[in-house]
């Protein structure tokens, strides 16, 4: 999902995102806002104090100013606290809301996503929030207290030149929402030139070594500095909006209160004003030229942060497209494990132009194991994908012992059945608990049980710290067929009534798959598997084998029948035999 620019974005909607997450922390929220107000209720004060000194003591001006700036640092430190504190735990939730999205969400919700853009929304938006709330949000808000604490100050000095000066001030936030409207625009375009450039940069990061085996540095390296350096000249033409934006803003209202202040001095000079009004007016003209100045400084900021809110608010609000059946049926338990297809066809999202799989109807019974064969984009593996419900089918419905799956939760259908993929997931954890992942409850025997079962035990023990050992994501102390294995043990321990296997044998040495074979054997009496495989070896022994060709099943029955009367099983049996596949 890219950043799209939409123009009128309400305002309004946004704030009520924030709105729902102030909840969390609602009293830090005020306490910064007190801050705030008594922050500049003392600024406000400091006028009167100095024209009123001329008529005191020294001693007793110099207690009170010292008493009034203790008080200032005092408030200025509550409010910087109170406001880091609401915005950690705001943005701490949001992140929250995020991370349970993407994990609910289907692989289908990723099609359009890249990975670096899911990350910088997490990250790089999050972060950008956070510092509008903790800082920005928080300064503004003082510097509008400061502002029409002034006006109302000058108002009740000379309540004719209060208003020429609010004028002034009304006719440049007008000339400055025109602005806001023409930068924000090129404020979606610059973030879009900043997520390609994180886009290379975690594209890179996970290619690294196949980049690096093609000597492609140099390419990637070209291109990576063509992105930044566009992003940067978009940069610097924001920069010198915003430059223009703080020059307009404080050099027109200077102009503006400096001609008030000359009529003002005028009022003086024929005694319609005194000195001491005169001196007070100038001063709060000054605080909220200040106030102004202060705050378009934070105008950049705030325009990126709106699109950053949206960003996180559009990835909030994407709908589920694989919901999880609110009124769940349950299957009885033990579970006798059998699985159909009743006329599945499907296309994946976004691919409509191609069917992958046509009328696909099956079953296999409880306790049976079925291979599915057939050339590569044959949709074997998109068979898998269906059953354990990463998508829906566009027709036609999935049955595990005959109740449809997407009458059934999520948790349950995926309870109900362990998938091994053709490339298993190391997690950033011990190897205990990669093994565990399934069954995070599983003692150390469990899992060295399952590890035994897969014939992983042997090389775990050999590590330095064995079980204990952490892995991380992408490891390489550890073979392709060593994590394949770890995969394995992860499934015996679930002991899920349906195992699927997608390309086992293909990360597998023949002696270690003969061995992971016999215990499948042993244990199929209670577990229904079907599996992917190329190896016709690992094929010889199940109950039924379904051939697919171009999206559909040509062929099905048992290895040996098959050879005899199929030329397309034949052909493809004599290729692995040739080594062509």
């Amino acid at each position: 999902m890219k950043r799209t620019i939409k123009k009128g974005e309400p305002i309004i909607s946004l704030s009520r995102f924030l709105l729902s997450y102030l909840r969390h922390c609602w009293l830090f929220f005020i306490g910064s806002f007190i801050a705030a107000l008594i922050y500049a209720n003392i600024i406000l004060q400091i006028p009167l104090l100095l024209t009123s000194s001329l008529k005191e003591e020294s001693l007793v001006f110099s207690l009170s100013l010292m008493y009034m700036l203790l008080l200032l640092a005092f408030v200025s430190a509550m409010r910087y606290y109170c406001a880091a504190i609401f915005s950690e735990r705001m943005v701490l939730f949001m992140q929250r809301d995020l991370v349970a999205k993407f994990i609910q969400s289907s692989p289908s919700f990723f099609c359009l996503r890249s990975g670096g853009e899911v990350i910088s929304t997490l990250v790089k938006d999050s972060e950008r929030i956070k510092t509008i709330l903790s800082i920005t949000v928080t300064l503004v808000l003082r510097n509008i207290i400061m502002f029409v604490g002034s006006i109302v100050k000058m108002m009740g000095i000379n309540l004719d030149l209060a208003l020429k000066v609010v004028g002034v001030v009304c006719l440049i936030i007008t000339t400055l929402i025109f602005i806001a409207k023409y930068m924000g625009n090129r404020i979606f375009i610059l973030q879009q030139h900043e997520d390609r450039a994180f886009n290379l940069i975690s594209d890179t990061i996970k290619s690294l070594m196949v980049l690096q085996s093609f000597n492609a540095e140099k390419e990637l390296m070209r291109r990576y500095n063509t992105q930044a350096e566009k992003t940067y000249q978009y940069t610097l033409r924001l920069l010198l909006g915003r430059i223009c934006i703080i020059f307009l803003s404080v050099f027109a209202l200077s102009i503006g209160i400096s001609m008030v202040l000359m009529l003002g001095a005028h009022r003086f000079s024929i005694q319609t004003m005194s000195g001491e009004d005169l001196a007070q007016f100038a001063i709060y003209a000054l605080m909220a030229i200040g106030s102004i100045r202060s705050s378009s400084g934070f105008f950049g900021a705030v325009l990126r942060s709106v699109d950053s809110i949206k960003q996180l608010r559009d990835f909030m609000m994407c709908q589920v497209d694989i919901p999880s059946s609110k009124s769940s049926i349950k299957i009885p338990s033990p579970s006798p494990g059998s699985v159909s297809f009743r006329n599945v066809s499907f296309v994946y999202p976004g691919a409509s132009e191609r069917t992958v799989l046509k009328n696909i109807d099956f079953t296999v019974q409880p306790g049976e194991t079925a291979a599915l064969v057939g050339l590569s984009g044959a949709g074997k593996t998109s068979i898998l994908y269906l059953a354990m419900r990463f998508y829906d089918p566009s027709s036609g419905s999935i049955e595990l012992d005959g109740i449809d799956i997407r009458h059934m939760s999520l948790k349950d259908v995926r309870q109900y059945i362990t998938w091994i993929p053709q490339s298993p997931m190391i997690i950033n954890a011990s190897m205990h608990d990669n093994i565990a992942i399934g069954l995070p409850g599983a003692t150390r025997a469990e899992v060295q049980q399952a590890a035994i079962d897969a014939q992983a035990h042997e090389f775990i023990t050999c590590l330095d710290q064995g079980y204990e050992t952490i892995l991380g994501d992408n490891t390489v102390i550890l073979s392709t067929g060593q994590i394949h294995r770890i995969a394995i043990a992860r499934a015996f321990l679930r002991d899920s009534p349906i195992l699927l296997i997608d390309e086992m044998g293909s990360a597998l040495d023949i002696e270690n798959e003969s061995k992971i074979w016999k215990v499948l054997r042993e244990k199929r009496k209670r577990r229904t598997t079907i599996f992917i495989s190329h190896r016709f070896s690992s094929i010889q022994e199940t109950d039924t084998v379904f051939v697919l060709r171009d999206g559909i099943i040509c062929e099905k029955g048992t290895h040996d029948k098959l050879v005899q009367k199929s030329s397309f099983y034949s052909h493809l049996v004599g290729l692995q035999r040739s080594k062509a596949i």
